[in-house]
């Protein structure tokens, strides 16, 4: 297994990351003309010198190096020729890089990319929500190098794995620890909020209010076999998808410090954790930059012209961790479940599997719950009625 492996763009990541050869790094800058899949907010800044410095590390490493060109929603913008031409740009300070491939969310880029810089690869972002053959089918006529499939449905559906094997020329990737919710109908919403919020271009410049994740987290909150459901990638159940065919995982977390981006690769490079699942998972605790850095408030969140400071204080307690375990060394045969093809996705309903394991493999701190969950509702209940936005 080949896996992508996140980067923050410290210099300290590469030189701890340990047998990765034939892997890839992937990244973006804070913001850029695209935009992609985080938001400005949580993401470290770094300038072009640094990156090209980092991407030259990465190579002398042994590492690949993809770009994130994945942003889902450009507002009709790359139509205009002034903003073409900056796309364009970027597509030569790419080349001049020595990136080696970029992940896109649009076919119209892969036409200009193709034109453009014919040398590198180029990918398909887990943000088109690719689920099935004929999509799989569609990108691979189209020519890309690599399809990262939809992680709210399709890394547990090993009928479509296995039936696609050997049917397409181009790769397949999976998102090995992701906790999107199963089926999660604001995926699209979200995925453009994070592009708006990350493009150098836009008019808020950066500025958001993450209603998708602070909605995901409430659910996850009052019910936490959602996490159960999610459909991450254990380290130890790896050779389960190298059978049907996969040959890369790409592991999430740009947003990390490097000490936890190593203990996380290191799980899925031994294929072994020992400890709490979530540990694999992304949070805000282990944000490199968290919203509690004075300087990232000022310049992302604190706009009195737009949104009420005081009231938004009320947000700091509302990204804290779940307060839930779950035992990763007892999910050993959780998959098997799936890989015999038994469930039908009908969750509480017709299945009742993840309850089951939910209840053998979880520890819930009710207390810390309880007192999230009426703190989310508070802040969730300001932003709907719109008295976040009101001074009287």
């Amino acid at each position: 297994m080949r896996y992508s492996i996140p980067t923050n763009w410290q210099d300290n990541l590469i030189d701890g990351l340990i047998d990765c050869q034939g892997s890839e790094l992937y990244g973006k800058l804070n913001n850029d003309i695209i935009g992609g899949g985080r938001a400005s907010a949580i993401l470290p800044q770094v300038s072009l010198k640094k990156a090209e410095r980092h991407i030259l590390s990465a190579h002398q490493k042994g590492l690949k190096f993809n770009y994130l060109l994945n942003g889902t929603c450009l507002g009709d913008m790359q139509y205009l020729q002034s903003q073409k031409n900056n796309i364009l740009k970027m597509l030569d300070w790419l080349v001049s890089a020595e990136v080696d491939s970029v992940t896109i969310s649009s076919a119209y880029l892969y036409r200009l990319i193709r034109e453009r810089a014919p040398r590198l690869n180029i990918y398909v972002s887990v943000q088109d929500s690719v689920n099935n053959e004929l999509q799989i089918r569609r990108w691979d006529e189209i020519g890309v190098d690599k399809i990262t499939l939809s992680v709210l449905d399709a890394n547990r559906d090993f009928k479509l794995l296995r039936r696609i094997k050997g049917r397409i020329k181009c790769d397949l990737q999976l998102i090995a620890n992701l906790k999107c919710l199963l089926g999660c109908p604001a995926y699209h919403c979200h995925s453009n909020l994070n592009a708006h919020s990350s493009q150098s271009q836009h008019m808020l410049k950066g500025y958001l209010i993450d209603y998708y994740t602070l909605k995901c987290n409430y659910i996850r909150l009052n019910d936490p076999v959602e996490l159960i459901k999610s459909l991450w990638i254990r380290p130890e159940d790896v050779h389960y998808y190298e059978e049907t065919g996969i040959h890369w995982l790409k592991l999430v977390g740009r947003e990390m410090d490097s000490a936890k981006i190593h203990l996380i690769f290191n799980a899925y490079r031994k294929r072994r954790y020992d400890g709490n699942l979530l540990d694999l998972l992304p949070n805000t605790k282990k944000r490199l930059f968290s919203y509690k850095k004075i300087k990232t408030i000022f310049k992302y969140f604190f706009r009195p012209e737009y949104i009420n400071p005081f009231i938004l204080l009320q947000a700091r307690n509302v990204f804290k961790e779940e307060g839930v375990y779950i035992d990763n060394r007892g999910l050993d045969g959780f998959l098997d479940y799936f890989w015999e093809e038994k469930c039908n996705f009908m969750c509480g309903r017709q299945c009742s599997y993840c309850h089951k394991i939910a209840g053998q493999v979880m520890t819930i701190d009710h207390k810390h719950l309880d007192k999230r969950i009426k703190n989310s509702k508070v802040f969730l209940e300001n932003l709907i009625s719109g008295r976040l936005f009101d001074y009287f």
